[in-house]
């Protein structure tokens, strides 16, 4: 019988250079490749090419929203090339960090405060007035299949959907900093968040 794994790594990869996932020694865990560039391959990994739109942002929204009825316990983001973020990616990964639970993988958070773009995304999404957020650069988190099942599947396909704009630069970066909040099981959707500027946009723009 083949043994489950508990945890995988799902990582946003565009032409970088995967050979640091040679270090990997955990065996507890299965490793997807979600490629935007030339076919990229790793022994111990599944590659799953899609268009190259959107960054790492819209890989993740991808993987969850294909693959919500399959998670494992533990879901790790990484970018293709993690440690200009998180230097510590490879130890975090080998001595099972990830089981303590949500975890943001980054060494710096980043100020937004309220009252710019960011604050319109948020609220057209979430019912939670935004105060401001220091977010952790990067998009890079460990997450528990729970966090990610809070939220229901066509909500995830909706983020994915939104995020592939080639009409609009700004949301990958508004993206980056709600990524915490979109986790956070304690803030709901906003019940009205498909009449929002952000979506009522991209569906004129698809008419």
């Amino acid at each position: 019988m083949k043994k489950y794994k508990t945890t995988t790594l799902v990582i946003a990869v565009y032409n970088e250079d995967i050979s640091w996932l040679d270090k990997i020694t955990n065996n507890d865990i299965e490793i997807v490749l979600i490629n935007k560039g030339i076919h990229t391959q790793h022994s111990r990994a599944k590659c799953i090419t899609i268009e190259n739109i959107g960054v790492c942002d819209n890989s993740f929204a991808y993987y969850i929203s294909n693959y919500y009825d399959e998670l494992t316990d533990y879901i790790i983001f990484s970018q293709g090339y993690p440690f200009d973020h998180f230097e510590k990616m490879i130890d975090f990964i080998n001595n099972k960090e990830y089981k303590n639970g949500y975890m943001p993988l980054a060494d710096k958070t980043i100020h937004i405060p309220r009252g710019e773009g960011t604050t319109e995304f948020v609220e057209n999404l979430l019912d939670y007035k935004f105060p401001g957020i220091d977010f952790p650069s990067g998009a890079q988190y460990c997450v528990t299949k729970e966090i990610l099942r809070n939220k229901p599947k066509y909500f995830w396909e909706d983020i994915y959907n939104l995020l592939p704009w080639k009409e609009d630069t700004f949301t990958a970066y508004f993206m980056e900093r709600v990524w915490s909040l979109l986790y956070n099981t304690n803030i709901k959707i906003n019940p009205n968040y498909k009449q929002s500027s952000y979506f009522m946009l991209k569906q004129n723009l698809k008419n």
